[in-house]
């Protein structure tokens, strides 16, 4: 009902601050809470938001300007659903402007305005809604998230880029001083150390996320899984699977879905991480993304696509480590070692130069080597390089039978084209 407050203090929208206040004793006497529980507190509320000059303001607005406020604020959330920022900033001003005292409008007006780096304004917000909302947990967190993003869009050697960190933390912790059992500030206070390169410190601030509503449970998981990407960028990826342990022990039991919701998510990073691995041809990412493989069939362990890219990995890295024992290995005859490159790199995807002509040339130099030689060395490759056997099983089988004289050796050239893809 339109002016509804106005009617429970029995007054005209044009009452004065002294009228409203006489109004409120006149009735509170009149209305006892004992006898009239309900309406004495209806009229406490009217009493308490027209008695207050900003809260007043809200309310006029929105009595006289409800409707187009109400459609202004749909057609920005749906501007925000599309990701249309510059739009919705243009609809929530007008909201503003109608309703000035609109925090929700105004704190989805900095968030805009950060999603289009527009950091100064963005800024402005959210020092006013924390200079005019102190107790709002959420603002502070929103203020220090600006902060964070900021620093995160200049180059590392912009010398205010650390200030901007170190000011975001600020605005986190004030945040957890209103709301120390939220996990999420203490969560982004952890990430602006990992984005230093402060492993140490944002280790700690996740622990203390952990638990930080008194109890530890699933609800600690985001916390924990953080845990696990810290370690990857510190290094110590060797830790991983200890972390999968401490989720194991917080999932509820007989919950298949939570299980494999866990195990997706270790999935997808680890498929993430061998995407770039294979990018760059660095065994160490691929180490890193078999430890997420690995804790993923912790918690899904009859996934099959876990399991085949777990095995691959496996192989590939096994390969790597076993290659340098093998360039050595003064028993092996010349050319394998080159051969074992070659395969390597074509495991990890590397492009070959002119790689038909390198691959023809390796073999020319292993069969110039005694059919006995060449026997032997694919043989303590199979005992004890097995792994670099496994990268092409038929080929070093098929060698070997050409040394033995079971297959012509036409037979082999014909089967690179075939290996190579052409």
């Amino acid at each position: 009902m339109a002016n509804e407050f106005y009617q429970i203090l029995e007054l005209s929208p044009q009452a004065t601050p002294e009228q409203i206040k006489r109004s409120y004793f006149r009735l509170v006497r009149k209305y006892s809470p004992e006898k009239y529980p309900e309406h004495f507190k209806s009229i406490r509320e009217a009493y308490e938001t027209l008695s207050d000059a900003k809260a007043k303001e809200n309310y006029d607005s929105l009595q006289q300007n409800g409707e187009e406020i109400s459609q202004l604020n749909k057609q920005a959330q749906e501007k925000i659903s599309e990701e249309e920022w510059k739009a919705a900033i243009s609809i929530l001003k007008k909201v503003l402007v109608l309703l000035p005292g609109a925090n929700a409008a105004r704190n989805q007006l900095g968030i805009c305005f950060a999603h289009e780096q527009d950091w100064d304004n963005a800024l402005k917000v959210y020092r006013k809604l924390t200079k005019d909302n102190p107790e709002v947990p959420l603002y502070w967190s929103n203020y220090g998230a600006v902060l964070k993003e900021y620093a995160e869009s200049l180059a590392d050697e912009n010398p205010q880029k650390k200030d901007l960190y170190q000011q975001a933390r600020e605005q986190f912790k004030k945040a957890i001083d209103l709301e120390p059992y939220n996990c999420e500030p203490y969560l982004e206070i952890s990430r602006s150390y990992s984005d230093e390169g402060d492993y140490t410190k944002a280790l700690s601030w996740t622990e203390r996320a952990i638990g930080a509503d008194g109890k530890t449970d699933f609800q600690d998981f985001e916390a924990l899984f953080y845990l696990c990407i810290i370690h990857l960028r510190s290094g110590e990826v060797n830790k991983i699977q200890g972390v999968a342990q401490r989720i194991i022990a917080l999932l509820p039991s007989n919950n298949e879905e939570i299980r494999q919701y866990v195990a997706a998510r270790f999935y997808n990073l680890g498929l993430e991480i061998t995407q770039m691995g294979y990018a760059n041809a660095n065994i160490e990412l691929l180490k890193a993304a078999r430890s997420f493989f690995k804790a993923a069939k912790t918690f899904d362990p009859d996934d099959e696509d876990t399991k085949q890219l777990k095995g691959k990995l496996d192989l590939i890295i096994q390969a790597s480590e076993q290659f340098d024992s093998l360039d050595k290995d003064a028993q092996i005859s010349p050319g394998f070692s080159n051969l074992a490159a070659f395969y390597l790199a074509s495991a990890l995807n590397q492009e070959i130069e002119n790689s038909d002509t390198v691959f023809e040339n390796v073999i020319n130099v292993i069969f110039n080597s005694t059919p006995e030689a060449i026997i032997n060395s694919v043989r303590r490759i199979k005992s004890y390089y097995f792994s670099i056997y496994q990268l092409n099983e038929s080929f070093f089988n098929k060698m070997e039978e050409i040394a033995q004289g079971k297959l012509p050796k036409p037979g082999l050239l014909e089967g690179i084209g075939k290996f190579l893809g052409f």
